[in-house]
């Protein structure tokens, strides 16, 4: 389908512009569907002819832009729940990793030290070479230096606002893996013992 409508994008920008970025996505083949079936309803066709002529009729032209406007407003509502869960997770993970070093802190691990340390060490650093490159100090450090503090700082303050949700996720594609070698495993087991040696 989206094949078929690329032609007909130049003549739908003009009514709503932002129509060449929905094709671009992931849903890009069920965008072009609702596209070409709201092209279809109004102008009989998905073809350049018959969307010229519903163009060109300014009662078509508006029940083309009323469709395409409701396509519009639909993707933008998708676009802000997307935008509402990434923020709810990046949350959650902000509140995981602090309860974390918590636990660590009230167990009275010295690992609870270990993160604060290096995140302090690090901002440490960071601040010296912006502090040195303000004074005229920093000339002489190699930018792949500068880039690798740059890099640090921001993992730094990544584990310091959140950063589990990376490791649950890893735990999580373990376990599926763990379960999933147990599982052939297991097979190779019965095959085994079902073979008679």
């Amino acid at each position: 389908m989206l094949a078929a409508l690329l032609p007909l994008v130049p003549m739908l920008a003009q009514v709503v512009p932002q129509i060449a970025s929905w094709l671009g996505g992931e849903d890009a083949e069920a965008v072009a569907s609702q596209v070409a079936g709201a092209v279809a309803a109004v102008a009989g066709g998905t073809d350049e002819a018959a969307l010229a002529a519903a163009m060109a009729d300014p009662a078509q032209r508006a029940a083309l832009i009323e469709r395409l406007s409701r396509i519009a407003a639909e993707r933008e509502k998708v676009r802000e729940e997307a935008i509402t869960a990434r923020l709810a997770a990046q949350f959650a993970d902000v509140a995981h990793a602090r309860e974390t070093t918590l636990r660590l802190a009230q167990a009275r691990s010295p690992l609870a030290w270990l993160a604060p340390a290096t995140c302090g060490l690090i901002f440490g650093l960071f601040a010296f070479v912006v502090v040195a490159e303000v004074f005229g100090y920093g000339a002489g450090m190699a930018e792949a230096t500068r880039r690798l503090l740059d890099y640090l700082a921001i993992a730094a303050a990544g584990y310091a606002i959140g950063s589990s949700a990376g490791s649950a996720a890893k735990d999580q594609r373990q376990a599926v893996s763990m379960a999933a070698a147990a599982e052939t495993a297991a097979a190779g087991v019965r095959a085994f013992a079902g073979s008679g040696r």
